[in-house]
Protein backbone atom coordinates (compact mmCIF):
# COMPACT_ATOMS: atom_id res chain seq x y z
CA UNK A 1 0.00 0.00 0.00
CA UNK A 2 3.08 2.20 0.94
CA UNK A 3 4.61 1.89 -2.48
CA UNK A 4 0.95 2.55 -4.08
CA UNK A 5 0.47 5.72 -2.31
CA UNK A 6 3.98 6.50 -3.16
CA UNK A 7 3.56 6.28 -7.06
CA UNK A 8 -0.06 8.21 -6.66
CA UNK A 9 1.99 11.15 -5.96
CA UNK A 10 4.83 11.70 -8.37
CA UNK A 11 3.84 14.06 -10.52
CA UNK A 12 2.46 12.98 -14.08
CA UNK A 13 4.64 14.48 -17.31
CA UNK A 14 2.24 16.51 -19.52
CA UNK A 15 2.50 14.84 -23.51
CA UNK A 16 3.86 17.56 -26.15
CA UNK A 17 1.57 18.66 -28.61
CA UNK A 18 1.19 16.83 -31.88
CA UNK A 19 2.86 19.10 -33.91
CA UNK A 20 6.26 19.28 -31.93
CA UNK A 21 6.85 15.29 -31.53
CA UNK A 22 6.51 15.53 -35.47
CA UNK A 23 8.88 18.01 -35.60
CA UNK A 24 11.13 15.81 -33.13
CA UNK A 25 10.62 12.97 -35.02
CA UNK A 26 11.28 14.95 -38.76
CA UNK A 27 14.97 16.31 -36.89
CA UNK A 28 15.59 12.74 -35.32
CA UNK A 29 15.19 10.84 -39.15
CA UNK A 30 17.32 13.97 -40.80
CA UNK A 31 20.00 13.51 -38.02
CA UNK A 32 20.46 9.54 -38.24
CA UNK A 33 23.58 8.69 -39.30
CA UNK A 34 23.61 6.16 -42.22
CA UNK A 35 24.50 2.95 -42.53
CA UNK A 36 28.13 2.11 -42.88
CA UNK A 37 29.24 5.13 -41.14
CA UNK A 38 31.95 5.53 -37.84
CA UNK A 39 30.64 7.11 -34.81
CA UNK A 40 33.24 10.19 -35.11
CA UNK A 41 32.63 11.00 -38.91
CA UNK A 42 28.73 10.90 -37.96
CA UNK A 43 29.26 13.37 -35.11
CA UNK A 44 30.72 15.43 -37.28
CA UNK A 45 28.17 15.59 -40.07
CA UNK A 46 25.27 16.34 -37.54
CA UNK A 47 27.26 19.42 -36.15
CA UNK A 48 28.11 20.57 -39.44
CA UNK A 49 24.29 20.03 -40.33
CA UNK A 50 22.92 21.68 -37.45
CA UNK A 51 25.17 24.34 -37.88
CA UNK A 52 24.41 25.17 -41.49
CA UNK A 53 20.94 24.99 -40.58
CA UNK A 54 21.16 27.68 -37.79
CA UNK A 55 23.19 29.63 -40.42
CA UNK A 56 20.63 29.57 -42.94
CA UNK A 57 17.93 30.70 -40.50
CA UNK A 58 19.82 33.95 -39.58
CA UNK A 59 20.62 34.59 -43.25
CA UNK A 60 16.62 34.24 -44.22
CA UNK A 61 16.12 36.58 -41.21
CA UNK A 62 18.31 39.42 -41.76
CA UNK A 63 16.96 39.15 -45.56
CA UNK A 64 13.50 39.64 -44.05
CA UNK A 65 14.20 42.88 -42.48
CA UNK A 66 16.11 44.29 -44.78
CA UNK A 67 13.43 43.41 -47.62
CA UNK A 68 11.14 45.45 -45.16
CA UNK A 69 13.56 48.39 -44.35
CA UNK A 70 14.12 49.06 -47.86
CA UNK A 71 9.80 49.11 -48.96
CA UNK A 72 9.48 51.58 -45.83
CA UNK A 73 12.40 53.69 -46.74
CA UNK A 74 10.74 53.65 -50.63
CA UNK A 75 7.39 54.76 -49.56
CA UNK A 76 8.94 57.89 -47.24
CA UNK A 77 11.16 58.97 -50.25
CA UNK A 78 8.38 58.98 -52.56
CA UNK A 79 5.94 60.64 -49.86
CA UNK A 80 3.61 57.63 -50.50
CA UNK A 81 1.31 57.05 -47.11
CA UNK A 82 1.95 54.19 -45.33
CA UNK A 83 -0.43 51.41 -46.45
CA UNK A 84 -2.10 49.84 -43.72
CA UNK A 85 -2.07 45.98 -43.78
CA UNK A 86 -5.60 45.05 -42.61
CA UNK A 87 -6.96 45.61 -45.97
CA UNK A 88 -7.14 47.54 -49.22
CA UNK A 89 -9.50 49.80 -48.11
CA UNK A 90 -7.67 51.06 -45.50
CA UNK A 91 -4.68 51.45 -48.15
CA UNK A 92 -7.34 53.33 -50.39
CA UNK A 93 -8.76 55.88 -47.78
CA UNK A 94 -5.20 56.62 -46.70
CA UNK A 95 -4.20 56.77 -50.17
CA UNK A 96 -6.93 59.19 -50.24
CA UNK A 97 -6.71 61.59 -47.55
CA UNK A 98 -2.74 61.83 -48.76
CA UNK A 99 -3.65 63.14 -52.58
CA UNK A 100 -6.37 65.65 -50.55
CA UNK A 101 -3.79 66.99 -48.23
CA UNK A 102 -1.49 67.71 -51.37
CA UNK A 103 -4.12 69.35 -53.34
CA UNK A 104 -4.67 71.36 -50.47
CA UNK A 105 -1.16 72.41 -50.00
CA UNK A 106 -1.05 73.30 -53.63
CA UNK A 107 -3.74 75.13 -53.67
CA UNK A 108 -2.60 77.12 -50.16
CA UNK A 109 0.92 78.05 -52.05
CA UNK A 110 -0.78 79.28 -55.25
CA UNK A 111 -3.09 81.78 -53.32
CA UNK A 112 0.01 82.67 -51.46
CA UNK A 113 1.96 83.61 -54.16
CA UNK A 114 -1.25 85.44 -56.08
CA UNK A 115 -1.70 87.19 -53.02
CA UNK A 116 2.21 88.05 -52.58
CA UNK A 117 2.04 89.81 -56.00
CA UNK A 118 -1.26 91.85 -55.74
CA UNK A 119 -0.06 93.26 -52.39
CA UNK A 120 3.55 94.03 -54.47
CA UNK A 121 1.11 95.65 -57.32
CA UNK A 122 -1.01 97.51 -54.95
CA UNK A 123 2.50 98.97 -53.13
CA UNK A 124 3.52 100.07 -56.61
CA UNK A 125 0.78 101.71 -57.31
CA UNK A 126 0.69 103.55 -54.00
CA UNK A 127 4.26 104.46 -53.77
CA UNK A 128 3.66 107.91 -56.62
CA UNK A 129 0.45 108.90 -54.57
CA UNK A 130 2.17 108.81 -51.53
CA UNK A 131 4.80 110.76 -52.33
CA UNK A 132 2.50 113.62 -53.77
CA UNK A 133 0.53 112.93 -50.75
CA UNK A 134 3.99 114.35 -48.77
CA UNK A 135 5.13 116.56 -51.28
CA UNK A 136 1.78 118.51 -50.11
CA UNK A 137 1.62 118.19 -46.56
CA UNK A 138 1.98 122.02 -45.02
CA UNK A 139 1.85 123.68 -41.63
CA UNK A 140 -1.96 125.25 -42.58
CA UNK A 141 -4.64 124.90 -44.76
CA UNK A 142 -2.77 125.67 -47.69
CA UNK A 143 -1.16 123.03 -49.76
CA UNK A 144 2.07 122.87 -52.12
CA UNK A 145 0.18 123.51 -55.18
CA UNK A 146 -1.65 126.41 -53.23
CA UNK A 147 1.28 128.36 -52.91
CA UNK A 148 2.66 127.21 -56.54
CA UNK A 149 -0.71 128.77 -57.72
CA UNK A 150 0.24 132.22 -56.27
CA UNK A 151 3.75 132.30 -56.57
CA UNK A 152 3.25 132.08 -60.04
CA UNK A 153 0.52 134.91 -59.94
CA UNK A 154 3.10 137.04 -57.83
CA UNK A 155 3.01 139.91 -55.35
CA UNK A 156 2.65 143.96 -56.09
CA UNK A 157 -0.81 145.35 -56.78
CA UNK A 158 -1.20 145.15 -60.57
CA UNK A 159 -3.95 143.45 -62.38
CA UNK A 160 -3.41 139.59 -62.57
CA UNK A 161 -1.80 139.94 -59.79
CA UNK A 162 -2.46 137.46 -56.14
CA UNK A 163 -3.07 140.29 -54.09
CA UNK A 164 -5.15 142.50 -56.83
CA UNK A 165 -7.47 139.36 -57.34
CA UNK A 166 -8.04 138.91 -53.72
CA UNK A 167 -9.06 142.65 -52.84
CA UNK A 168 -10.94 142.21 -56.17
CA UNK A 169 -12.96 139.38 -54.81
CA UNK A 170 -12.73 141.06 -51.16
CA UNK A 171 -14.72 144.37 -52.65
CA UNK A 172 -17.82 141.72 -54.14
CA UNK A 173 -18.14 140.45 -51.02
CA UNK A 174 -18.59 143.17 -49.24
CA UNK A 175 -22.43 144.92 -48.67
CA UNK A 176 -23.09 147.90 -46.76
CA UNK A 177 -24.16 145.82 -43.21
CA UNK A 178 -22.40 142.20 -43.62
CA UNK A 179 -19.28 140.94 -45.23
CA UNK A 180 -19.69 137.28 -47.27
CA UNK A 181 -16.59 135.23 -46.29
CA UNK A 182 -18.23 131.74 -47.63
CA UNK A 183 -18.67 134.48 -51.11
CA UNK A 184 -15.76 135.68 -51.15
CA UNK A 185 -13.97 131.86 -50.42
CA UNK A 186 -16.10 131.35 -53.66
CA UNK A 187 -14.24 134.17 -55.60
CA UNK A 188 -10.83 133.17 -54.93
CA UNK A 189 -11.22 129.39 -55.30
CA UNK A 190 -13.21 129.82 -58.87
CA UNK A 191 -11.29 132.95 -60.33
CA UNK A 192 -8.08 132.13 -58.65
CA UNK A 193 -7.79 128.29 -58.56
CA UNK A 194 -6.86 127.80 -55.05
CA UNK A 195 -8.49 125.17 -53.02
CA UNK A 196 -11.70 126.10 -50.65
CA UNK A 197 -9.49 125.51 -47.60
CA UNK A 198 -7.06 127.58 -48.62
CA UNK A 199 -9.43 130.20 -49.75
CA UNK A 200 -11.10 130.58 -46.40
CA UNK A 201 -7.78 131.72 -44.86
CA UNK A 202 -7.32 135.41 -47.34
CA UNK A 203 -11.58 135.24 -46.75
CA UNK A 204 -11.13 135.64 -43.35
CA UNK A 205 -8.62 138.46 -43.83
CA UNK A 206 -10.67 139.63 -45.73
CA UNK A 207 -13.47 139.67 -43.51
CA UNK A 208 -11.10 141.49 -40.46
CA UNK A 209 -10.29 144.14 -43.40
CA UNK A 210 -14.29 144.45 -43.25
CA UNK A 211 -14.63 144.73 -39.78
CA UNK A 212 -11.84 146.79 -38.75
CA UNK A 213 -10.39 148.74 -41.80
CA UNK A 214 -13.88 150.36 -43.98
CA UNK A 215 -13.29 153.54 -43.93
CA UNK A 216 -9.72 153.48 -45.33
CA UNK A 217 -10.27 149.91 -47.52
CA UNK A 218 -13.68 150.08 -49.00
CA UNK A 219 -13.92 153.78 -49.53
CA UNK A 220 -10.32 154.35 -50.74
CA UNK A 221 -7.78 152.77 -52.39
CA UNK A 222 -7.43 149.04 -51.23
CA UNK A 223 -3.63 149.19 -51.98
CA UNK A 224 -2.96 152.91 -50.44
CA UNK A 225 -0.80 152.91 -46.98
CA UNK A 226 -3.86 153.21 -44.90
CA UNK A 227 -5.34 150.61 -46.21
CA UNK A 228 -2.44 148.10 -46.36
CA UNK A 229 -1.36 149.34 -42.70
CA UNK A 230 -4.52 149.04 -40.95
CA UNK A 231 -5.47 145.45 -42.54
CA UNK A 232 -1.61 144.21 -42.25
CA UNK A 233 -2.25 143.83 -38.80
CA UNK A 234 -4.10 140.71 -39.50
CA UNK A 235 -1.00 139.45 -41.92
CA UNK A 236 0.61 136.96 -38.94
CA UNK A 237 -2.98 135.60 -38.65
CA UNK A 238 -2.91 134.92 -42.38
CA UNK A 239 0.36 133.25 -43.03
CA UNK A 240 -0.06 130.80 -40.18
CA UNK A 241 -3.89 130.00 -41.57
CA UNK A 242 -2.23 129.33 -44.68
CA UNK A 243 1.04 127.56 -43.93
CA UNK A 244 3.21 128.76 -47.09
CA UNK A 245 4.47 131.72 -48.51
CA UNK A 246 2.88 134.21 -49.89
CA UNK A 247 3.07 137.10 -52.28
CA UNK A 248 3.67 140.46 -51.20
CA UNK A 249 1.52 143.70 -51.30
CA UNK A 250 2.90 146.40 -52.85
CA UNK A 251 1.57 149.81 -51.93
CA UNK A 252 0.21 152.39 -54.18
Amino acid sequence: LAAIAALLLLPVASEPPADDVAQAVSAEEEETCPAGQSVDECELSLRQLRSARRQAGVAAHEHDQAKSQANAAARQEQGAPQVPRHGTSEGAAAAAQFGERKEVAAVAQRDARRDAAAAALAAHHAAPRAATATKNVTRGKCTQDDEAIMLKMGGGNNPGSFPKSVADCGKKSAGWFSFGMSSMSSCISSSIGLSTTCASCFAEAGSYGYDNCKLPCLFGSWCSESCLGCSSQNNAQTLACAGVETPKTQSC
